[in-house]
C-alpha cells in the first residue's frame, strides 16, 4: 500500500481521468487533465502524474488489460466522489480483476468485464479504518 501525499491529492482533484493499467502482470496508475484550450492553443497537450500506488492482479489470463475510469468536472459521478474523499496519509492500493464479470457473451463478440476494486485504510485516532470501492 501506497500513502498518499498532498501533490498525490491535487493530482487527483485535477485530473479528469485516472487510467489504472494492467500490461503483462504490471501494475500503473496514471492521472491525465487536459488544460483549456487557448486562442493561441487551440489543442492543448494534456498533463500526466504517476500515482505511486500498487495494483495488484488477481486470477485471469494473462496478457495487456487496462480499466479506465472517466472524471468530469462538471458531472459528480461515483468513481470522482470515492476518489475526492481520500485524505493525505490514506493508505491505497488498487485491485484489479480482469475479466471477473465477463460471460460467455461479451468474450464471444471480444468485450471484457473487469473488476477495479479500490481499497483504503485510514488512520482514524488510535485505529485504522479499511474501506473498499468497486468501479
Amino acid at each position: 500500500m501506497s500513502q498518499l501525499t498532498k501533490a498525490d491529492l491535487a493530482a487527483i482533484h485535477q485530473a479528469d481521468a485516472i487510467v489504472v493499467a494492467l500490461n503483462d502482470g504490471k501494475g500503473s496508475v496514471r492521472l491525465v487533465w487536459t488544460p483549456a484550450g487557448t486562442v493561441k492553443n487551440p489543442f492543448p497537450h494534456y498533463v500526466e502524474y504517476m500515482l505511486d500506488v500498487p495494483v495488484t492482479a488477481h486470477t485471469g489470463p494473462t496478457g495487456n488489460h487496462s480499466a479506465h475510469e472517466s472524471l468530469y468536472s462538471y458531472s459528480r459521478g461515483p468513481g470522482q466522489s470515492i476518489l475526492l474523499m481520500l485524505k493525505v496519509g490514506d493508505q491505497i492500493r488498487f485491485n484489479f480483476f480482469p475479466d471477473a464479470n465477463t460471460n460467455p457473451l461479451l468474450a464471444q463478440v471480444g468485450l471484457h468485464a473487469d473488476v477495479l476494486e479500490l481499497d483504503v485504510h485510514r488512520k482514524i485516532g488510535k485505529r485504522t479504518e479499511r474501506f473498499t470501492f468497486h468501479f
